[in-house]
């Protein structure tokens, strides 16, 4: 009686530190025997910022992020999780980018609150183009997503990577020049005289340049090409064009001595998002050169045919009256 009662105290005992021995190590154990996967993503919080404009710094740009469970035990596993409180945990980093643009992340870890269905958690992308980028788009940043293991009793969510793709485009930058070659120039009445009017696009998209001519005074005839696209260093063109300003002063009768100043309105436009439903013009400042014309001389309009009527009638009188002369 006494050796059975021994026999189940020592067993008693042991039952209790076999217990106490699985209970210490059945979290590690144990753990994974249901398990599940995760997907990843991330995406823009509004999708209209996606226009930033060249050396304008770092513009935040707010993404989220998005944790889902998958798989059979996939309910258990957040319902199991959910009651101890347990996040997810996501690494997030810039894995590709433009040559012209800079971007990172932060904070860059994120925690989604674990729940049915997607669940997000919120962080920013700091996004910066330099001069040379282009307006033109979208631009892709891919990004980088790591999320850590995640293991309570019985359940185990398997660690994932997985990339997203934000787009966004570099704002047409406005910088333009026209500068005429010379700012005052001499002719004759009635003689045309042509200026070169040097264009230069120093934005970041081929530009429209919309040139009119104002002052021009009555009788005087002034003509240029009214539009004129000059392309983009940017985008690899030729950022230079010249446009040509003729000028024609008046040929009326007697001693001319006139000068006018033509001032030239000239702005550049963008055709931004052009074949979309959200396409809109923008434009530059105006610029405003101007020329100096002076007319100076002696004009008879009409009058050279007579002249010349003259001098023929002239020589031929003089040519007779010799002939006679000589015969006398």
């Amino acid at each position: 009686m006494t050796k059975t009662i021994r026999t189940v105290k020592a067993s008693i005992v042991m039952g209790i530190l076999l217990f106490s021995l699985f209970a210490v190590f059945m979290p590690s154990s144990s753990a994974g025997l249901l398990k599940s996967t995760a997907s990843l993503k991330a995406e823009l919080v509004n999708p209209d910022q996606t226009f930033i404009p060249p050396l304008s710094g770092s513009m935040p740009v707010q993404i989220k992020v998005g944790y889902l469970i998958n798989g059979l035990w996939s309910m258990a596993t957040i319902n199991r999780f959910a009651s101890v409180n347990m996040q997810a945990q996501i690494s997030l980093s810039v894995e590709e980018t433009p040559s012209f643009c800079t971007a990172s992340i932060q904070p860059s870890i994120v925690s989604p609150k674990l729940q049915a269905g997607w669940c997000y958690d919120y962080t920013y992308l700091y996004v910066s183009f330099q001069e040379n980028a282009p307006a033109v788009g979208p631009v892709n940043i891919k990004i980088k997503m790591q999320s850590i293991d995640l293991n309570a009793v019985m359940f185990e969510v398997k660690p994932a990577t997985a990339y997203s793709t934000v787009q966004f485009t570099p704002n047409y930058r406005p910088i333009i020049d026209a500068t005429p070659r010379v700012t005052y120039a001499d002719t004759n009445p009635g003689k045309s005289i042509e200026i070169p009017i040097d264009l230069t696009n120093l934005g970041n998209a081929d530009t429209e340049f919309v040139i009119k001519m104002n002052n021009v005074p009555n009788g005087w005839i002034a003509s240029i090409t009214p539009n004129k696209i000059v392309q983009s260093a940017a985008n690899g063109g030729n950022p230079k064009a010249t446009v040509i300003l003729s000028v024609t002063p008046p040929y009326g009768f007697g001693y001319h001595d006139d000068t006018v100043k033509i001032e030239l309105s000239i702005y550049g436009q963008y055709y931004a998002g052009a074949g979309s439903t959200n396409a809109t013009i923008l434009k530059t400042g105006v610029y405003t050169p101007s020329v100096t014309i002076k007319s100076r001389g002696f004009s008879t309009p009409g009058f050279e045919a007579v002249f010349v009527i003259f001098a023929l009638v002239g020589v031929a009188f003089f040519v007779k009256k010799r002939q006679k002369t000589k015969k006398n």
